[in-house]
């Protein structure tokens, strides 16, 4: 039992992280503290080892000691750092998880109070398991990475060997663990627990255990949904890597022996790794083919190239131009009459949007205009359409008429 205040926990952690971190990193690689080491971490530091006593940092182990697990987690989250798991340990979670399922299924209906504290069991149980694995495929990971790069510098065999134990022991049971087509797998069994907690957090009549299953209900959809994150790294990204480091060896091991041992193998049973072969860079009927390409040009005839028989009627609105002839022709009694007529000048058979960019002077204009009556329609005809629009006068500013 620690009785220091918690502030003063922190406060150790944050000054004396150096000699923590020293001893956390002895703890992960060799599972213990042996006393030499510590007495010489601590000679260095300047401390004694009263503190992480009381503080229950680490725990006696006689002769040696260990790192307490609370800290030994705060350390390993902290630096990223985890050891891989054994199957047996995951399946520790998931036998404990089920026998909690159990009793829920099974238990007194009446007694919220009993329900309510396997719920909170079993949510804690399912956070310990997913956690346990998205730590477990990062340290798998890692250890792949390690031994693809070979930063120990490991002799061929003892790489191959730890290659193939990663598989064995750790990567095939965790990926049958997460299968979920595998119907004995935590991930399937998860699966029907959130099947059975979502019917009961629709029909519990208490509502503080309808809460609850609605509260576990939703961390199984987090946490499935992350056992399936997790699965995909292990099936794309970490199988192929150490299926990789393993075939490697295997074609490197076949080319040692037969380097080593280049008569034992009868000359008939070994693969074809390189087979020359003359190819030739032009085709064997390049004489026939250049014959026949040359035999249209051995005659020459006349060619006679048509001439362009139709004009090509190349047309540029030029605005200051029609603005000046719209000046110099006011009053205009009927102006898209006007713009018709104009634009014929130029273009023989204009289109509509050639017209429709001379009407657009109406935009600019500050003369005065006159709007007929509705009845009163101009019509103005082409080959694709034919308009029907309004009859507009313009006229000057200085003559205006009775009618505006």
């Amino acid at each position: 039992m620690i009785f220091a205040d918690p502030r003063s926990i922190l406060l150790y952690l944050a000054k004396q992280y150096d000699l923590l971190r020293n001893l956390y990193e002895e703890q992960f690689r060799h599972g213990g503290v042996d006393r030499s080491t510590l007495e010489q971490f601590l000679r260095d530091a300047g401390q004694s080892e009263e503190s992480l006593l009381e503080y229950r940092i680490l725990v006696p182990e006689h002769p040696d000691f260990a790192f307490h697990k609370p800290y030994l987690d705060l350390f390993e989250f902290i630096h990223q750092q985890f050891r891989p798991l054994l199957p047996e340990e995951i399946q520790r979670h998931g036998s404990t998880i089920e026998e909690l399922f159990r009793k829920l299924k099974e238990g007194n209906r009446s007694d919220p109070n009993a329900r309510l504290d396997i719920l909170y069991s079993l949510d804690h149980q399912i956070r310990d398991f997913n956690t346990a694995i998205r730590h477990n495929t990062k340290a798998l990971l890692d250890k792949s990475r390690e031994l693809k790069a070979n930063d120990h510098r490991l002799d061929y065999t003892e790489k191959i060997r730890q290659a193939r134990y990663l598989i064995d022991t750790h990567i095939t049971p965790l990926n049958t663990i997460l299968d979920v087509s595998h119907s004995q797998s935590i991930t399937s069994i998860l699966r029907g627990i959130s099947t059975h907690v979502n019917l009961e957090r629709l029909r519990c009549p208490d509502e503080q255990v309808r809460r609850s299953f609605e509260k576990t209900y939703f961390l199984l959809k987090h946490v499935i949904d992350d056992l399936n994150r997790q699965s995909a790294i292990l099936t794309s990204e970490l199988i192929p890597l150490i299926q990789r480091i393993r075939t490697e060896s295997e074609y490197l091991r076949g080319f040692l022996h037969l380097l080593r041992h280049p008569r034992e193998i009868p000359v008939k049973a070994l693969p074809v790794l390189y087979k020359s072969r003359k190819d030739n860079l032009y085709s064997p009927f390049v004489r026939e083919n250049l014959s026949d390409f040359l035999q249209q040009y051995a005659k020459r005839t006349d060619m006679i190239l048509p001439g362009e028989d139709t004009p090509v009627d190349y047309w540029f609105f030029d605005r200051p131009t029609y603005q000046r002839r719209l000046e110099a022709d006011l009053p205009v009694e009927d102006f898209f009459s006007w713009c018709r007529a104009v634009i014929g000048e130029e273009v023989s058979s204009p289109s509509i949007d050639q017209y429709f960019q001379v009407t657009g002077l109406l935009m600019d204009t500050v003369h005065e205009t006159y709007l007929f009556p509705e009845e009163e329609r101009t019509r103005i005809s082409f080959p694709e359409a034919e308009l029907e629009l309004p009859r507009i006068t313009l006229q000057p500013r200085a003559h205006v008429s009775g009618k505006t």
